[in-house]
């Protein structure tokens, strides 16, 4: 019997579930859907006011995993962003050949994040000042780039939400 073939949108989502949800589950995360038209991450997680979130964009390859606190977004829709400890932004090569085992990349990538995951949760008070101002500091030896892309991200970063301040409910499994 021939195995049918997944989009890499389906492998991402299956890989999540198998490998990162059941973790974040005995970490005490739970699954938060944002309603109304929000721009939130295809996965998101919270507890303590810690922040997991997950997305795969298919058609520009991109893959992004987050751990951290939650901010307000500046953008054409109520938009959230985590900024963190963990900060995993991936575009795969789009001169290179086409990936052709997408479940093999996602179940390196997520493996990898879950291994590290309990460690990154421990530390994270000690760790997410520096990783803050990683993200939001513009740096004096910065290039001209750097400088223009921290200042439009800083111009559209708004104030850090808790759970309370977005119009969420638990999703259900």
């Amino acid at each position: 019997m021939k195995k049918r073939s997944l989009g890499s949108d389906a492998i991402f989502e299956q890989e999540v579930k198998r490998i990162l949800q059941p973790k974040l589950f005995a970490l005490g995360f739970e699954r938060i859907k944002i309603k109304d038209d929000w721009i939130y991450p295809t996965f998101l997680y919270e507890h303590n006011d810690i922040w997991f979130g997950t997305s795969w964009d298919p058609r520009d390859t991109y893959l992004e995993v987050d751990l951290g606190r939650l901010f307000f977004f500046k953008d054409v829709l109520p938009r959230v962003i985590i900024i963190g400890t963990i900060s995993i932004a991936e575009m795969l090569s789009v001169n290179s050949k086409p990936l052709e085992d997408y479940e093999k990349y996602f179940q390196d990538r997520f493996n990898e994040v879950s291994i590290s995951l309990e460690e990154n949760i421990r530390k994270f008070d000690i760790q997410y000042p520096q990783a803050f101002e990683r993200k939001t500091k513009i740096h004096e030896n910065a290039s001209q780039e750097d400088r223009q892309y921290h200042t439009v991200f800083r111009d559209h970063l708004g104030n850090q939400l808790k759970r309370a301040d977005i119009p969420c409910e638990p999703f259900s499994v």
